[in-house]
């Protein structure tokens, strides 16, 4: 780690003041009410380490990887401790000093470097998971070892929304529906495309109803946020240079997102550059440029016209968009603008539902345990519908729902607003099958 790092590091812990503020925030403290599990624990940690007075091991690790990355301590700090930068450049050094067991490293290194940044791998990974579906292949979950990886990862394929057919990996200009015209580019992401396919065609229709020429930019990749979460620095860092390179020649023309987890991190690209890293400038510059897809439709000058949708809704803050982006009123907003919706606010709504990225993967108790809360009080709102705006949201929200018999539909925000638009027109049969990248 550089000085200038090393500055920055110090400056940021000695932020914190120990308050204590940020407790009763915290998704793992509120449940085992260990001090080592707390922001203000997690940072005493890592600043013990930085000062060589304990070095990473098994206990560090353990309290390090329970955290959900949520951010919410960083909404409740009075002092602005960012957090998570902290918490990403600890695991970060972590895995370097401690590596984890053979065979986790080889699936990391699967995940994170061969398939993630690469479109036509997972693409192809993504329809093996759809025909495993059909023939019911997470069966076999029972003749694995209890919690074992191939266990609990055929028991998520059971849990995952149905992966749709004449799913593309989407690309190319999608003219506006509407003679006021502005150029934007989309920001399409990997597992997005994937899974929630109607969501990105969703997004585009509502663009083009807005008055936008769509440009989805060839060469772009994953943004890294996993990677970065994951303490894949260096891959993460890779990831986002390739994006700012494929995103250059567009001048400053507006990057938009309808993922929060995407979103938290490409607004803050500069973050995986140190100071004096002659990449970081333009990093900055391209960070600027990135809007969510709620916070760009909120601002238009001419709204767009809108059909009744009768429908009881209630929406729940992805925590990379309202604590990672300060995000909390545009979608409501707009789903507030619908006639006929009857919106209903979601009791602890910006708490996390433990989702987190791969942590129901890493950490399935405890993920369980926190989507437990968010699924009771998804049910007390008797709402039809459940809205958000995350892919890692919508997955793990529509597995608990589906697993507690209750029957929510759960949607992206601009799945909402395209069943309400007034005019509309469904680009599918526009997309073609781009060259694999």
């Amino acid at each position: 780690m550089s000085q200038a790092t090393e500055a920055v590091q110090k400056i940021e812990n000695l932020d914190c003041i120990h308050c204590g503020l940020c407790l009763s925030s915290c998704p793992t403290y509120t449940r085992v009410f260990r001090e080592a599990d707390s922001p203000r624990g997690r940072i005493y940690l890592i600043n013990s380490v930085e000062e060589g007075k304990i070095s990473f091991d098994e206990t560090v690790r353990r309290h390090l990887d329970l955290c959900l990355g949520c951010r919410a301590c960083e909404s409740a700090c009075p002092s602005g401790v960012q957090f998570e930068q902290l918490l990403t450049g600890a695991r970060a050094r972590m895995e370097k000093a401690l590596p984890r067991g053979r065979v986790t490293q080889m699936l990391r290194r699967l995940g994170f470097r061969h398939l993630l940044p690469f479109p036509r791998r997972l693409h192809l990974l993504f329809t093996l998971a759809r025909w495993m579906q059909k023939l019911g292949v997470h069966r076999l979950e029972r003749v694995f070892a209890p919690g074992s990886i191939a266990a609990r990862s055929l028991a998520q394929l059971e849990t995952l929304p149905a992966i749709p057919r004449g799913v593309r990996i989407l690309q190319g200009s999608f003219p506006s529906l509407s003679g006021s015209r502005r150029r934007v580019l989309f920001f399409r992401g990997c597992v997005m495309n994937e899974i929630y396919f109607p969501a990105q065609l969703a997004t585009l229709n509502v663009l083009r109803a807005a008055g936008c020429d769509v440009e989805v930019v060839s060469g772009q990749t994953c943004c890294g946020a996993l990677h970065d979460h994951n303490g894949e620095r260096e891959t993460a860092r890779e990831l986002a240079w390739r994006n700012i390179q494929a995103f250059r020649d567009f001048g400053d023309l507006p990057i938009i997102t309808n993922s929060a987890g995407c979103g938290a991190l490409l607004k803050h690209y500069e973050h995986l550059f140190e100071p004096g890293d002659p990449r970081r400038p333009e990093a900055i510059r391209f960070s600027s440029r990135v809007q969510d897809f709620s916070e760009f439709l909120i601002k238009l000058e001419q709204p767009l016209s809108w059909r009744p949708l009768p429908a009881r809704m209630t929406y729940d803050d992805p925590c990379h968009l309202i604590h990672g982006q300060k995000i909390s009123q545009p979608p409501r907003l707009l789903l507030q603008q619908i006639p006929g919706v009857e919106f209903v606010e979601l009791n602890q709504a910006s708490w996390c539902c433990g989702g987190a990225g791969t942590y129901s993967m890493a950490q399935p108790e405890m993920s369980d345990r926190v989507l437990q809360d968010k699924i009771s009080n998804i049910a007390a709102t008797g709402a039809g519908i459940l809205v958000t705006a995350n892919p890692g949201c919508m997955l793990q929200i529509g597995a608990g729902l589906k697993r507690a018999n209750h029957r929510v539909e759960v949607l992206h925000l601009a799945e909402v607003l395209e069943r309400a638009l007034e005019v509309k027109d469904d680009c599918t049969l526009k997309i073609e099958n781009p060259r694999a990248q």
